[in-house]
């Protein structure tokens, strides 16, 4: 039967040997130390300093082991117990607690070290900081724990109501239970919830569980990426770098970067030119190049939020959405002319997912927070009254409700081009249905406020 050797002192591993004691396991282990242990029959004891590797050879070239620790206090006496253990085993998997990296080129030693793990633990209890599995996996962050704080749009929310297209909400921890969650689990605060998927997607989620105030385009990263074409009219041009100025101005970005297509002799070319500084930056492609490899190019080495034009936006839907990055595109008015932001709500409470960046958008750029609520059917349900008063008092800001009962909100909008539409960015709306003039979906219907600004916000 293969075995596994320990190499300890009391002081380091008696704890660690009292739990294996514990273990209804049948695994048989040979303990190597100079001190007294009470323990188990699975349990072979030799009296011997764990160092005297001339001693202990002879005691071990027979037998099968497949796994050694070194639990030892002395820094030096880990060393030689080591070497010596190495020496008679040449591919022995070793754990061992040092803060050395002496170890750190042995492909087969695992490597522990004590002030790092205890450092690690109490940076993930800090609240801004996610908690990831570092032991389990990859170690990469693909397996995070967070907790759900008072006022989060995460709270009360049902897991049917959460697209988790790129992540799973695997468990959830309550009451020092555990709950697999259905599509029906409710989802509260102080809940702490097991997500697993790709760490990038994972710590977006985490940004928006917390849900800061004032740090968009957080939780999507912080730049801002305007890609301009400068075979649109020249307007348009000004308008696109005018709105991306402002919106790094205003915002919480730490970088604007721009994308320039077909570079063109005119002043908006002059403008681009006189934006280079450390947070600005251009990038001209004189050569013929695909929207593809931009917007990848982008997505591969930053994150954030893309700054487009209606028609560069709708003709290259599929791509932008596979991006998971959320999308300002640009209206007929000058962006500093806006005064509301606003979505529509036909009944469900699919306006949770983005209550949160209305308020955060309206408080940077102080414009009016609105829900247009259409429903000829029904009045607002108590569960959309109660999440958007618990939002306003998160956010310390007044966001409006407004009943549309004969009046589509549509035309609403099409009639205000100073107000900017939030709207959630949905896989559904790549299909271009002729039914969608008759469902009560209006995200369906983005197309018809091409005039207005939009703000599309990815689901997670």
């Amino acid at each position: 039967m293969k075995k596994i050797l320990i190499l300890a002192q009391k002081s380091i591993a008696n704890d660690f040997l009292n739990e294996i004691d514990n273990l209804k396991d049948k695994k048989e282990y040979i303990l190597i130390s100079q001190d007294e242990f009470n323990l188990k029959s699975n349990f072979t004891y030799k009296k011997l300093d764990p160092t005297n590797i001339a001693r202990i050879k002879p005691l071990l070239i027979n037998e099968n082991i497949e796994q050694a620790y070194i639990l030892l206090e002395d820094e030096e006496e880990i060393r030689l117990a080591y070497d010596g253990v190495r020496s008679i085993f040449l591919h022995l998997h070793i754990i061992l607690c040092s803060s050395l990296d002496y170890y750190a080129n042995d492909s087969f030693c695992t490597l522990i070290q004590p002030n790092k793990m205890l450092c690690n633990h109490l940076i993930d209890l800090l609240p801004n900081v996610p908690m990831i599995a570092r032991y389990i996996g990859l170690a990469k962050g693909e397996i995070m724990q967070v907790r759900v704080p008072d006022g989060s749009i995460y709270a009360n929310k049902h897991i049917s109501s959460i697209s988790q297209e790129f992540y799973k909400i695997a468990l959830i921890y309550r009451n020092n239970e555990y709950i697999l969650p259905s599509a029906n689990t409710q989802i509260l605060q102080n809940d702490k919830l097991l997500l697993v998927g790709d760490p990038n997607f994972l710590n977006l989620v985490f940004s928006r569980i917390k849900g800061q105030v004032g740090q968009f385009p957080s939780p999507y990263a912080d730049m801002i990426c305007c890609i301009i074409d400068m075979n649109l009219k020249e307007d348009e041009v000004i308008k696109l770098i005018n709105t991306s100025l402002l919106l790094h101005a205003k915002s919480n970005s730490s970088n604007l970067l721009f994308y320039v297509l077909n570079p063109t002799l005119n002043k908006a070319l002059d403008k681009l030119n006189n934006l280079n500084t450390s947070s600005i930056k251009v990038k001209f492609f004189y050569e013929k190049t695909s929207l593809k490899n931009i917007v990848m190019d982008f997505t591969n080495n930053y994150s954030g939020i893309f700054v487009l034009n209606k028609d560069m936006f709708y003709k290259n839907m599929t791509l932008f959405y596979k991006s998971a990055l959320p999308i300002l595109k640009i209206g007929k008015k000058d962006f500093s002319q806006l005064k509301q932001i606003a979505c529509i709500s036909s009944g469900s409470l699919g306006v949770e997912n983005l209550s949160s960046v209305i308020l955060d958008f309206s408080l940077l750029f102080s414009l009016e927070a609105s829900i247009f609520y259409f429903d000829q059917q029904r009045m607002p349900s108590k569960n959309l009254i109660e999440h958007i008063n618990t939002q306003s008092s998160f956010f310390n800001a007044k966001l409006d409700l407004i009943e549309f009962k004969n009046l589509n909100p549509i035309f609403h909008f099409k009639n205000n081009l100073d107000i900017l539409q939030c709207l959630g960015f949905d896989k559904s709306m790549l299909k271009n249905s002729t039914f969608k003039y008759f469902k009560n979906d209006f995200s369906k219907l983005h197309k018809s406020l091409e005039d207005n600004y939009q703000l599309y916000i990815p689901y997670f």
